[in-house]
Parts: C-alpha cells; structure tokens; sequence
C-alpha cells in the first residue's frame, strides 16, 4: 500500500540493532516529549516512506504489489 499509511491498525514487530548510545539519548528525549521510543521509531519510519515515495513507487512497478 502507497496511500494510507496512517490507515492500518496492525503493528509488526521488529529487531533493530542501533549503537546503545543512540537508543540511551533517544529514549531519554522521548521520555521528556512524552512519547515512547517505540512512537518515535514509528513517526521516523514512516518520514523514511514519504521521503522515498518515489522508490516505492518504482518498487510497485518492477515486482507489482507484494
């Protein structure tokens, strides 16, 4: 799906390896936005989607909708 990001209600689950310095600076900073670093990680994302449209958009057209 290209349109409607914001549309699903499923989560998936995922492992990501970041450098334990980033997650430490990156949880305290949600912490005091009052977000969890999961929300951030989700708002961040889905920024990297809109920013690369174009990339999916060619994606849809060599290998068609997965």
């Amino acid at each position: 799906m290209i349109d409607g990001i914001n549309a699903e209600k499923k989560t998936a689950r995922m492992n990501v390896l970041v450098r334990q310095s980033v997650k430490d600076n990156a949880s305290k900073i949600a912490y005091m936005q009052r977000e969890t670093l999961n929300a951030v990680t989700d708002k961040l994302l889905e920024k990297y989607v809109a920013d690369h449209r174009d990339a999916l958009v060619k994606y849809h057209e060599v290998f068609g909708e997965a």
